[in-house]
């Protein structure tokens, strides 16, 4: 235990390197402030407070629960940062919980199965990580982050419920887990705590994230400083949704839009949450046709979907289990490469080589399209689409769907919904 001890003091940081995302910095990220209610208060933290409370006996899980765009998955990740390079004794583990990973229904030793499964240490090739991982678990030096528990699938929720209670009931990990808000009685059920909020971005750190944004590292880069300052004042005074205004999300989604300056000449007091959704959409495909050889753009003519279409796709697929037949999609997708789909900046690969969206809430607003177009051109809802419809008005899992449809009614053809 002692040569254990002193190699996982000076070594650990080197070898528990567990995460499926890229480890580097995010230039764009703003440390965030949380907040929660304490002993009948709201008390205040920065990430710096809360990771301090990682030795802490008393502290024992962690919640940040907030809406769609707030920063979760990005405040987890920078909290695992800080973590790792405040506590290198520690044996630090982040996960995506939306990740397609068939859990045990039955699990009979947690710390066998988070090694195994999860962890993967559990093979003849990987028994020094095996040794630190146990004698840490052991020791209760084991930190799980876990992120997107609203994004799990239906099939696979009850096995993830089962992983976090067995991990409570252990008593030897801390655990940090991030979720929208529809879930948090739920979480704060299995893990017995007070769940985090996120605290929006003021003014100045939304002018300052627009201007990194824009300046391409350029640190002498002053252009655009009082277009992003009106923006953001501007916004602030007259967009429609609660929910808008110093959401991350929508700071990335305007920096987007407005990349170039030719770009800057818009009716701010048009701008809506789905109406930012439409822009960024109509700039990646702006980008996406001048990024295309003429070869390809000839060959485009012959498709019988457009990119637009293949997204939409794989959103249907992504919220749905992957049942791809259901939506009667009779062309073949195959016929577009992934570099083709990439070059629109919308899906990606993650560390496991499959393809995801930046984000989920573009997933949602392609949905929220599909529905909308859907309802515009049939008179009926076939067999093949009830089961989505049924879902999206009675789910939770649709609650942004349904906001983005609420922005979109106008245009829906309501007795056809009914």
């Amino acid at each position: 235990p002692d040569v254990l001890n002193h190699l996982i003091t000076n070594r650990l940081s080197k070898i528990s390197i567990n995460c499926s995302y890229d480890e580097g910095e995010n230039p764009n990220y703003i440390t965030r402030i949380l907040e929660r209610m304490e002993n009948k208060e709201v008390r205040q933290f920065n990430e710096i407070e809360l990771i301090k409370r990682v030795v802490e006996k008393k502290y024992k899980n962690f919640i940040i629960s907030d809406s769609v765009g707030s920063g979760k998955t990005e405040t987890l990740k920078d909290i695992t940062r800080k973590i790792r390079k405040n506590y290198s004794n520690y044996w630090i583990s982040f996960f995506m919980l939306n990740k397609s990973v068939r859990l045990e229904e039955n699990i009979k030793d947690i710390k066998e199965f988070m090694g195994g499964t999860i962890l993967n240490v559990n093979k003849s090739d990987k028994l020094l990580e095996k040794t630190f991982f146990e004698y840490l678990f052991d020791k209760k030096r084991v930190v799980f982050l876990f992120d997107g528990f609203d994004e799990v699938s239906s099939d696979c929720k009850p096995q993830v419920i089962k992983m976090l209670e067995s991990l409570n009931e252990s008593g030897k990990v801390k655990m940090w887990v991030t979720s929208r808000q529809h879930l948090e009685g739920e979480l704060k059920k299995i893990l017995s705590t007070i769940p985090f909020t996120i605290i929006s971005l003021t003014k100045e750190q939304q002018v300052s994230y627009l201007k990194t944004a824009w300046s391409n590292g350029d640190e002498k880069y002053d252009e655009g400083t009082n277009f992003a300052e009106n923006l953001v004042d501007q916004l602030t005074k007259c967009v429609k949704g609660t929910d808008f205004f110093g959401k991350p999300l929508q700071t990335f989604l305007l920096s987007e839009i407005f990349k170039e300056s030719n770009q800057r000449a818009v009716d701010i007091q048009e701008l809506s949450f789905t109406h930012v959704f439409y822009k960024f959409f109509d700039r990646k495909k702006t980008i996406w046709r001048t990024r295309l050889t003429n070869e390809t753009l000839f060959s485009i003519s012959e498709r019988k979907l457009n990119p637009m279409q293949i997204h939409q796709f794989f959103a249907l697929s992504f919220f749905n289990n992957d049942k791809r037949c259901m939506f009667n999609m009779s062309h073949d997708v195959n016929e577009w490469s992934f570099e083709d789909i990439q070059m629109c900046g919308i899906i990606t690969l993650d560390a496991d080589g499959k393809l995801r969206f930046i984000h989920q809430s573009l997933a949602e607003f392609l949905i929220a399209m599909f529905i909308k177009e859907f309802l515009c051109n049939f008179s009926e809802i076939g067999d093949e689409y009830s089961d989505l419809f049924l879902n999206m008005f009675c789910n939770d899992k649709y609650s942004v769907v349904r906001y983005f449809l609420n922005q979109m009614v106008d245009d829906i053809n309501l007795e056809a919904l009914k």
